[in-house]
This record gives C-alpha cells, sequence and structure tokens, in this order.
C-alpha cells in the first residue's frame, strides 16, 4: 500500500492540495483500520504489508526528539495502527515524511530527525531490504540525492534523487541474483537520471528486478511501458481502502500481482476484492467508500 499520511491529535484544520485531499485527510485513520481488518483476514495470511512512504503528515513539531515520546503524535498514532497488523509491516520514506525543502527555512526540520524517529517508531532505516518468501524487497529513499539537499544547486524537492551512497549499495545487493521488487516513493517519470549513478542504470544493470512500485501520485498509474522493469504506482490508502495489492512470491517464478485488476488507472479508487479463497475475485456488490477522483492534476 502507499500514501497512508496518517496524523496526529495536532492537525485540526485541512489545508491540502484539493478538496478531495481535504475530505480524505481525516478518514485516513478509518480507511487504514479497513485495511487492516481486510488483509488480517485474507486466507492464506500474507507474510508481510510494505507502505511506499508518505506514511505520517504533517508530524513534526518539536525539534526535541523526547517530545514524541511524551505526547501523542503522528508517528504513535500510524505505530498503534501497524500494530494491530497480524504480520510484520515495513515502511519507507516519502516526501511528506520529511518537512523541509531546499530553502534553509527556520521552521525546517533536520533530515537526520526525520530519519530517527523512523527508527524509534517503525524500526525503519532511510533504506533498507528486506526478504519475503525468497524476494528481496528493496525500500529505497529518493530524498537522499541531490534534488534534497539544500546546498546544492539542483535542489527540487520535486523531484526524487538517491545519491551514489545508496545507489552502490543497492548495485551490491542486487548482485546476489535473487528475485527483486524496488520500492520508493516517487514514480519514475520523478527521478533526477542526471545524477551519477541514477536508479534507472543501476536497476537495469539487474535482470532479477523484476517489479518496481511506487506511490506519491494519488492515482493509479501504469508506466510499465517506460522502463525495462514493470513499473506501477498504487492508489493511496488515504482515499479508498482497496487502494493495495497482493503478491504471489515464487522463488522459482516470477512475483505475480494476483489482483493486479483491481486498480483503476488514473483513479484515486480500486475496485473491492473478496479475498475468502486463493484467488481474489471482484465484489459486485460491495459499495464504493472512497474518495474517487479520476485524471492525474
Amino acid at each position: 500500500m502507499s500514501d497512508t499520511h496518517v496524523i496526529g491529535p495536532q492537525y485540526t484544520t485541512p489545508d491540502e492540495n484539493s478538496p478531495a485531499d481535504n475530505e480524505s485527510i481525516f478518514l485516513t485513520p478509518e480507511r487504514v483500520m479497513a485495511m487492516r481488518d481486510t488483509i488480517n483476514a485474507m486466507e492464506p495470511r500474507p507474510e508481510a504489508v510494505f507502505i511506499t512512504g508518505d506514511v505520517i503528515h504533517a508530524a513534526h513539531h518539536s525539534m526535541d526528539p523526547a517530545w514524541y515520546d511524551d505526547n501523542d503524535n503522528a508517528h504513535s498514532v500510524a505505530r498503534q495502527l501497524f500494530d494491530g497488523f497480524d504480520m510484520p509491516v515495513h515502511v519507507l520514506m516519502g516526501n511528506h515524511d520529511y518537512e523541509t525543502g531546499c530553502g534553509n527555512a527556520p521552521d525546517d526540520y533536520p533530515k537526520a530527525l526525520s530519519e530517527d524517529l523512523f527508527r524509534r517508531f517503525f524500526d525503519a532505516e532511510p533504506y533498507y531490504a528486506v526478504e519475503v518468501g525468497g524476494t528481496k524487497f528493496y525500500l529505497l529513499n529518493g530524498q537522499q540525492g541531490r534534488t534534497w539537499d539544500p546546498e546544492d544547486p539542483a535542489c527540487d524537492s520535486d523531484l526524487a534523487s538517491f545519491g551514489a551512497a545508496q545507489l552502490d549499495w543497492l548495485d551490491t545487493e542486487l548482485a546476489d541474483g535473487k528475485p527483486a521488487v524496488v520500492m520508493s516513493h516517487y514514480m519514475g517519470l520523478l527521478w533526477d537520471l542526471g545524477e551519477s549513478p541514477n536508479i534507472e542504470d543501476t536497476m537495469d544493470a539487474h535482470d532479477n528486478v523484476q517489479l518496481y512500485l511506487g506511490g506519491h501520485t494519488h492515482r493509479w498509474v501504469d508506466l510499465s511501458t517506460f522502463f525495462e522493469a514493470p513499473q506501477y504506482v498504487l492508489g493511496p490508502a488515504r482515499y479508498d481502502p482497496d487502494n493495495f495489492w497482493v503478491l504471489d512470491l515464487d522463488p522459482a517464478g516470477p512475483v505475480t500481482i494476483i489482483d493486479r485488476d483491481k486498480a483503476v488507472w488514473y483513479n484515486s479508487c480500486a475496485s473491492t476484492y473478496r479475498y475468502d479463497t486463493a484467488t481474489p475475485t471482484l465484489d459486485p456488490d460491495a459499495p464504493e467508500d472512497g474518495t474517487c477522483v479520476m485524471g492525474l492534476e
């Protein structure tokens, strides 16, 4: 899943990018719980859950790390939601998980603080790998390169960049040849390919990369014709509790998206599927309970 955008009690007045964003932001906990109930009830039960960024929203309120331990906030609310899953939840960082930019504004929060909070609340490093069912999942961070460095002339937080250290690590990791799913928050059309090395060349050098998943765009998007490995943008969890996919992992075969057809392309919602059998099926009688918007903004 992607873009849970969990808010804390400090968030009281919506000031988002669109009326649909304003509507969806207060429904995030309810929709994450609905997704959680669906996933926990699946047969067979999934081994793990992954969230491709924008885990939290408007979450920074102090430069003092102790404040987040002493006060209920978006990090603690999200952790409580995720603790209700019956399987491990692995998160990666998106742009809203930081609150910084290119201008060195006085109210910018240090990236190091945001990353420390993710370690403390979600046991998540800025980037890392998890192996499930013989497949390696690479949870990358598109905020580690020059477009997220306020001291760099190329700073532009609308673009993702990964930095040489992370991409060298990925290149070394992928060399083990294990089936790989790569994930980060931004879709490939928003990658800074001018950095060297760059993420596209790094992935293309390894034919064991079977799939790339991203978020950020708040629509389901199929980008597979543009990249060597199949690439998809997931619809946002904050908009619709149906916005998730289930992967079937077979070490002897390809990674398969078993409910791929639930995606409504260029929409913020997905169709409702039933997961009470081994093969998910469309539920034609389910009411639509999402904030559904068609077309890219």
